[in-house]
């Protein structure tokens, strides 16, 4: 049955051609593990002929000349820096530089692969990325213009200045400059007892109690009038009150059919309002209504010029030569607090993030970047703006007219038309979401002075209001006994 398979599958990749002696030739073709790259990526594994079958050829001998192109097992430079998550090392006690995981580590491995050439990693002695200064490039940009590499690595962005200077393989990803801030926490619970309304419906509701307990008054004392009963002026006020807070007040009401209507139509109303209060309070103590973070590029401008927050990016990268080169807008006015502020701006990312938790302060970056610390140290600490300054594209720097750039190019191209790059920024950021330990307050933990601040808070104010009434009542009485001896 596996042979029978086998002949199926061979007959099936039959491809004729022409010969003198034997008019019924055909060579057998095999996709090679390079397929992906190019659907015409195939083989000559055997030819087959009507008079004599199956020929299969030796092609154990010459297996890289039909899989890939061959660069010799050549040794390239590749100048590069740590940046999660697009590539991580670690250096052996032979100071050699081994590339652990990350987007351009795999992207670096398979075109190594492909090519046929092997490679060793380079630090930049500067431990920067590269920037133009006085006309000299530092960092990676550096080693490749002084030729100390043959290309550079780690998410390096194209640009105008850069592309001057060296060459460029076409792009293989692109990267949003946003930035992150801290969640801001939740609304302060101290006022959880006024959210469920509005300011007003507040505003409504004190003055439907005003309007409602002197319309009721003044009904149920002419109704006292008319049935010659007595009346208290405040009884219907606290029949009022006591309703609306559950916990009713006796009164006696005049057998006329108005004074009725009206508290049987203040009791329905009452029963809306508790309803409508009850369930947004509940709701706003158990779970605090979180604060709206800072997410466009138009309220952090507003943050900063207000002096809530401070913003910086990371020094010597292509961002923040873009932010010294602006000439107006947003970027102009964060560079001009940038030079102003030479604190702001940081010379590590991990370090930038952390910041962003001890402190008002928002770190610019790349959104892949942000997003992989943010879920190192917590994702649900830290909101990645989903506006953006601008975008750009990753590519490898090359030495000016370097000979790799062709082939590099190819298979860049078909890389990325798999959606490999795309594929291993997910497995990338997947990973350090698994590492996320920070967890959310637990909704089932039980009620904290915190959770009902202002209940106390209000029950407080009534106590003052009450002990500035009792001095005021106080002087008022010594006054009239004062007066009244006088007059005596």
């Amino acid at each position: 049955m596996s042979l029978f398979c086998q002949k199926l599958v061979i007959i099936q990749r039959l491809v004729k051609v022409t010969d003198k002696k034997d008019k019924d030739v055909f060579r057998v073709t095999q996709p090679t593990r390079w397929a992906i790259f190019s659907c015409n990526n195939t083989r000559h594994v055997a030819t087959w002929t009507t008079s004599k079958g199956f020929a299969f050829l030796d092609i154990s001998q010459d297996k890289s000349k039909h899989e890939r192109l061959d660069f010799q097992g050549r040794l390239l430079r590749v100048g590069t820096l740590k940046k999660i998550p697009h590539i991580t090392y670690h250096v052996r006690n032979d100071k050699n530089v081994i590339g652990d995981q990350g987007i351009e580590n795999s992207l670096l491995n398979t075109i190594a692969e492909h090519l046929n050439f092997s490679y060793k990693l380079v630090l930049p002695p500067d431990g920067l990325f590269g920037a133009k200064e006085n006309g000299t490039w530092s960092g990676i940009m550096g080693m490749v213009m002084r030729k100390e590499v043959d290309m550079g690595l780690t998410a390096l962005v194209v640009t105008y200045e850069r592309e001057e200077d060296m060459d460029f393989t076409v792009p293989y990803n692109f990267e949003f400059l946003t930035f992150v801030t801290a969640v801001p926490g939740f609304e302060h619970r101290a006022l959880a007892i006024i959210r469920p309304f509005t300011w007003q419906m507040w505003i409504v509701l004190i003055l439907t109690l005003a309007f409602s307990g002197i319309l009721m008054n003044a009904v149920d004392n002419i109704s006292a009038k008319v049935h010659q009963t007595s009346r208290r002026s405040l009884k219907a006020f606290w029949f009022i009150i006591g309703n609306l807070t559950s916990q009713g007040h006796h009164i006696e009401v005049a057998p006329e059919l108005s004074v009725r209507c009206m508290a049987g139509a203040w009791l329905l109303v009452a029963v809306v309002l508790l309803a409508a209060y009850c369930g947004p309070l509940t709701s706003h103590v158990t779970f605090p209504t979180p604060l709206k973070p800072i997410d466009k590029v138009g309220e952090l401008q507003v943050a900063v010029k207000s002096g809530a927050m401070k913003a910086g990016t990371l020094q010597g990268t292509s961002y923040f030569h873009r932010f010294m080169l602006a000439e107006d807008g947003v970027l102009k006015y964060l560079a001009d607090k940038m030079r102003k502020h030479p604190s702001w701006v940081m010379n590590d990312i991990h370090k930038g993030i952390e910041r962003v938790l001890k402190s008002p302060y928002v770190f610019i970056h790349g959104r892949v970047v942000l997003s992989a610390h943010a879920a190192m140290l917590g994702r649900d600490r830290f909101h990645v703006s989903t506006d953006c300054f601008f975008s750009d594209t990753f590519a490898f720097p090359l030495q000016d007219g370097s000979p790799l750039k062709t082939e590099f190019d190819k298979v860049i191209r078909r890389i990325w038309e798999a959606g490999l790059v795309v594929q291993w920024e997910k497995e990338q950021l997947r990973k350090y979401e698994n590492r996320d330990l920070i967890t959310t307050e637990n909704p089932a933990d039980a009620f904290t002075l915190v959770d009902i601040q202002g209940a106390f808070i209000l029950y407080g104010i009534g106590n003052a209001i009450a002990l500035v009434a009792l001095v005021v009542e106080s002087i008022i009485q010594c006054l009239k006994q004062i007066m009244c001896s006088k007059t005596e």
